[in-house]
């Protein structure tokens, strides 16, 4: 019964020293100082937002031009981006600020856009792969459109801007994740999509150092819910605003980590499901996503 007692004794207490290390990890990643300043140096430091009209690609070019950072806005459509940059200019008249117009949804490379003479002796420091696009694929063309909106885009841009980035480091990175890469009912291109990218931007973080280029760093931030222009329900402690997601994610870069939850309560929520059986994630995913359907108008 003593050595019983022990084995029970030693496991509880391993349980709970595990269990203050994930708490030590979690304290110490969401309450540390932002670095975001690490990539502000040189003459006029560029930053790229694809996405940017609106939701959180909006959030995160104010939040950086809040830093004096120089804005390049990706979008397809001219006159919300104009309005954008007018917004942003009106609140920081010493930002500086390029409009790059490309529609995502077409198979075109990157080179036959007007990026290359757009960042042409840039000091671009920042590239953010936000520009998405996740609803139910009902056709063929919609699932060519989410393959090249949300995978091929982002590998193709990073992959033509890295050199220039390597060249301007320390430089950063980042590509939006999202909790449905663990299996999402109805959004399984999305879904899968974004598992590609986080496996894909760690893939080159690591690539990264072992070429030698430690400054340069990849991150993927992770999100379950953000209230935008483009999501019918409101905003809630579990669901911010993008403005109040942006400022939250930037907190987390120059820390070398590869992947984090950009919101620290979605890091909570993600714990959770992370700790349950697949089956117990199904019973909870499926109806959730069920009724999201009937709210937007997707249910048969």
């Amino acid at each position: 019964m003593e050595i019983i007692s022990r084995i029970i004794y030693s496991a509880g207490l391993l349980c709970v020293t595990y269990a203050l290390y994930q708490v030590a990890v979690f304290l110490t990643i969401y309450l540390r100082p932002s670095r975001l300043h690490h990539y502000h140096h040189g003459s006029q430091p560029w930053a790229c937002i694809t996405g940017a009209s609106d939701g959180i690609g909006l959030g995160i070019a104010q939040e950086l031009a809040s830093h004096n950072f120089n804005l390049i806005l990706h979008g397809r459509n001219f006159s919300k981006l104009s309005a954008v940059k007018s917004s942003i200019q009106e609140q920081h008249p010493s930002v500086s600020i390029l409009i790059f117009i490309f529609d995502t949804k077409e198979c075109k490379t990157i080179q036959s856009s007007t990026f290359p003479d757009l960042i042409k002796n840039l000091n671009l420091t920042i590239l953010v792969n936000n520009v998405g696009l996740g609803h139910e694929t009902l056709s063929a063309e919609d699932v060519d459109a989410q393959i090249n909106t949300n995978l091929r885009f982002a590998t193709q841009l990073t992959h033509y801007t890295l050199p220039i980035l390597k060249s301007c480091s320390p430089s950063l990175i980042l590509t939006m994740g999202s909790t449905t890469a663990i299996g999402m009912p109805w959004l399984s291109v999305y879904a899968g999509a974004k598992a590609y990218l986080r496996t894909w931007s760690r893939s080159l973080g690591m690539q990264m150092r072992g070429e030698g280029f430690r400054d340069v760093e990849f991150l993927t931030l992770d999100i379950v819910e953000v209230s935008t222009l483009g999501n019918i329900l409101e905003e809630s402690f579990l669901r911010p605003n993008a403005r109040k997601w942006a400022t939250a994610a930037l907190r987390q870069v120059g820390h070398g980590r590869r992947y984090v939850h950009g919101y620290w309560v979605h890091a909570l929520q993600r714990g959770v499901v992370n700790w349950m059986p697949d089956g117990a994630q199904d019973m909870v995913i499926l109806p959730e996503v069920a009724t999201r359907r009937k709210l937007w108008g997707k249910s048969k």
